[in-house]
């Protein structure tokens, strides 16, 4: 599950799940996800839902839409802390998901033999021909 952290001048930050496939950004009530921004447009950015994550792509803004201090000119992949700017507002991108690795500690293989007279006959038994 992904998420957005936005933060607005004069507003407290505010996280918002990315539950829907398509997610609209813009000032307008229409938006899904609606910013406090009057250099945002109505309908500003859109963040489209794949089998990897999300693509974000510019929907025509006035303003134009940042991907970590880069113009949005076409459709970009977004990973884990991608920071998009609107207007005045920052958007940051996250992931929830939590990933446990479990490793096990290197160790240097040990060969036993089963006994101690399998072991002398092994030693004691003539070269193969």
């Amino acid at each position: 599950m992904y998420s957005l952290i936005i933060r607005s001048p004069g507003y407290p930050p505010q996280k918002v799940r990315l539950v829907r496939p398509q997610n609209t950004i813009g000032r307008s009530v229409r938006a899904d996800i609606a910013i406090p921004d009057s250099f945002a447009s109505r309908l500003h950015a859109r963040l489209q839902a794949e089998e990897s994550g999300y693509i974000l792509e510019d929907l025509q803004s006035a303003n134009g839409t940042y991907f970590n201090g880069m113009r949005v000119t076409v459709p970009i992949r977004l990973k884990p802390g991608d920071v998009i700017r609107i207007g005045e507002t920052d958007l940051e991108f996250t992931s929830d998901t939590i990933r446990i690795v479990y490793r096990q500690p290197l160790q240097k293989p040990r060969l036993e033999w089963p006994d101690f007279e399998l072991r002398m006959k092994f030693w004691d038994a003539p070269p193969a021909n």
